[in-house]
């Protein structure tokens, strides 16, 4: 198991991310019983990531198949 530690930083910024989030959906109805979702995100560091260690920036990537019976 992985355990990550960050130190503790006197300071009230809890930001975990920033409001810079963007993001890209695309839906398909290939059928109309079938529906495909695909999407994309990126997540900019907050405040508190940045002063505490490692500042990455987050990409998401997510598909969803839903199938109607």
């Amino acid at each position: 198991m992985v355990t990550w530690h960050r130190n503790s930083v006197p300071d009230p910024v809890r930001h975990v991310t920033s409001t810079h989030q963007q993001e890209v959906v695309l839906n398909w109805h290939p059928h109309a019983l079938v529906n495909v979702l695909a999407s994309y995100s990126q997540l900019e560091p907050g405040e508190f990531i940045r002063q505490t260690g490692s500042a990455l920036t987050i990409h998401m990537i997510g598909l969803e198949v839903m199938c109607r019976l």
